[in-house]
């Protein structure tokens, strides 16, 4: 059964996506924020754009699809899925923002965003409301280059996941979700090799473009090997990260050798 993600309050695993900074009202205060170093919305506050805080609860859409760009939103806490209709009537998740991550660049081209972002767990978001146009204008092509910086990282975060999708097998896809799910709890300074899913099987096979059944069988054929060990059906302590590197690394290359081959042999 795919049953969405509860932690136990008070916990002792570590369980950083729900840290919470030390918030006082409504308003944002980035000195206060665990994740200021590495969060974009502090190099916008810096720059002179204004914030409020919002809280959504868990199951809480943020922006849906269509809905008019009002603001950028940086996570401050907690997790979200950003999701698209698929063809077949079901949703297609694109992306899962963590803290310091931003939500709704895909509405700067046409005013309008493109996909629902639906809360994981009690969360909160910096809003930033059109911080291009409403911060001081002596700071507005500071902020302008960095939305382009912004952007052009997740131009580069798609490409990477159009890779995953193309060139790997399911256990491939499985295992570099899960190394890139790391190496992104090690930018925020959270522990890399012990951490919750906040998605369901289900959210992570729409995501890598699998079915549940392949997600969970991935999962536990990497647990026999010894790469990782799963508690609670959540909590992924991964044991031998070069081990699973190593599954990632090669089944990658190998699909790109025939590639280097041709391209080698073009240039003879």
């Amino acid at each position: 059964m795919d049953s969405e993600i509860r932690i136990p309050a008070g916990a002792g695993i570590n369980a950083p996506v729900l840290a919470r900074p030390r918030v006082a009202g409504r308003g944002t205060r980035c000195g206060d924020c665990p994740i200021a170093d590495s969060c974009s919305g502090s190099t916008l506050a810096a720059l002179g754009a204004s914030a409020t805080a919002r809280r959504v609860k868990r199951g809480e859409t943020l922006c849906h699809a269509d809905s008019t760009y009002g603001a950028l939103y940086v996570v401050r806490y907690g997790s979200f899925k950003s999701q698209v209709p698929a063809a077949d009537g079901r949703q297609q998740i694109i992306a899962f923002p963590l803290p310091g991550d931003v939500i709704g660049l895909d509405a700067i081209a046409n005013d309008h965003h493109h996909s629902d972002t639906v809360a994981l767990q009690d969360s909160e978001v910096c809003a930033f409301a059109d911080p291009e146009r409403t911060a001081p204008r002596e700071v507005q092509a500071k902020i302008a280059a960095h939305l382009r910086l912004l952007m052009s990282r997740e131009i580069v975060e798609k490409q990477r996941c159009l890779a995953i999708l193309g060139t790997m097998c399911s256990v491939e896809r499985v295992c570099a979700f899960l190394l890139e799910l790391s190496s992104r709890c090690l930018a925020r300074h959270w522990s890399s090799s012990r951490f919750l899913l906040h998605m369901t099987r289900t959210d992570i096979a729409s995501f890598l473009g699998l079915q549940p059944e392949t997600v969970s069988r991935a999962l536990s054929r990497m647990q026999r090997r010894g790469h990782l060990r799963i508690e609670g059906g959540r909590q992924i302590t991964i044991t031998n990260p070069e081990g699973m590197r190593a599954e990632f690394a090669c089944g990658f290359e190998s699909r790109r050798a025939p590639e280097r081959m041709q391209a080698s042999a073009a240039t003879r």
